[in-house]
């Protein structure tokens, strides 16, 4: 679908009937941005990841639709950790435990993204296309907007779970707030697309 785009404060980000859809269907959807456009050069997929149950459904999507990209595609698996906070001393946390250092609470963020990524990665290579990891640490919409035009990315693929339009609208949603910073298309995967949970349940 096309979508005008709107910053949040003017309205629905998407589009209305972009976001009616997107909260009506578990299909993935694909949102055009009109004022996007696509320096020439290899094709740049940036792939959202978490580790949530959003994650495994996005690297399923990609793996089973693969002739959808461009047969140069290269993949930018991009992860975000938040940096450690003020409770997280190092001599004791706020609970009285022994508190992680900074490497381990980085570890802890960023082992669910390696346990799906690394299977992911050597699928992908074997099928002759190079993945990127992009490991980045602030506040995951700035990072990934920062990231994407950095990177001159040609489409980023994010899940969602859907659901109501409100919670389309959420502000402080990462997929509307990287939607709000850059022009991007957006392909959004929906975790519980039938047909994504068949192959997951396969693969398990």
């Amino acid at each position: 679908m096309g979508s005008h785009g709107h910053t949040p404060v003017k309205g629905i980000l998407l589009g209305s009937k972009t976001s009616s859809v997107l909260a009506r269907t578990s299909i993935p959807l694909l949102v055009i941005r009109h004022k996007f456009y696509q320096k020439p050069g290899r094709t740049e997929v940036g792939v959202c990841l978490d580790g949530s149950e959003y994650s495994p459904a996005v690297l399923t999507f990609i793996k089973r639709r693969l002739p959808l990209f461009a047969k140069d595609a290269r993949f930018h698996l991009i992860n975000v950790a938040s940096p450690q906070n003020g409770l997280l001393i190092p001599e004791v946390s706020a609970f009285g435990a022994p508190a992680l250092s900074s490497e381990e609470f980085e570890k802890e963020q960023r082992d669910p993204f390696f346990k799906i990524a690394r299977p992911f990665e050597k699928y992908m290579q074997e099928k002759g296309h190079e993945v990127v990891e992009a490991l980045l640490t602030g506040d995951p919409a700035a990072q990934i907007s920062m990231y994407a035009q950095e990177h001159n990315l040609s489409l980023m693929v994010m899940g969602t779970h859907g659901g109501s339009s409100l919670r389309i609208m959420m502000l402080g949603s990462v997929t509307m707030s990287v939607a709000s910073q850059t022009k991007l298309p957006m392909l959004l995967v929906h975790h519980d697309d039938p047909t994504l949970l068949r192959d997951l349940s396969k693969e398990e």
